[in-house]
């Protein structure tokens, strides 16, 4: 079982940080979260992740439909993140030699400042917390 799919399934309720695992959003196919690096990374970067809740591993083997789903949260969530911090990019890493290290398809949706760099860097637990309270909000704003 993957990471993911424990969170999917309720059997998980931290980041291998310790940060808590946060739903944003979900629909019967998709989940939404706050990703949180991991302590051993490099990385002190956060983006936000969508997700299928049935696991794939690989991109192509994503039913159209779930694909489809997957594609426009992920322009929506872009288009949040580009209003309020300047600019945003969507990442998909499809493989281990493309640098997917959980084999669950998913997508980063990562919000770029006006100095081109990630603008969810270096978040305190409670940052964690907002941020996601925040993009909750957002997200059921845009949705009524």
């Amino acid at each position: 079982m993957c990471l993911f799919c424990d969170f999917i399934l309720e059997k998980e309720k931290n980041h291998m940080n310790g940060f808590p695992f946060i739903k944003i959003q979900e629909t019967d196919d998709i989940l939404v979260f706050l990703a949180a690096p991991e302590k051993c990374a490099a990385s002190t970067e956060s983006d936000i992740l969508v997700i299928p809740k049935q696991h794939f591993e690989f991109i192509e083997d994503v039913p159209k439909p779930i694909q489809d789903e997957l594609i426009q949260k992920s322009s929506e969530i872009a288009g949040i993140l580009r209003k309020k911090d300047g600019s945003s990019k969507i990442l998909l890493n499809n493989g281990s030699f493309a640098n997917q290290y959980i084999p669950h398809v998913h997508f980063h949706i990562i919000p770029i400042n006006k100095e081109k760099q990630h603008a969810l860097t270096n978040l305190s637990l409670e940052e964690h917390n907002n941020i996601s309270t925040l993009f909750k909000e957002l997200l059921t704003f845009k949705n009524s």
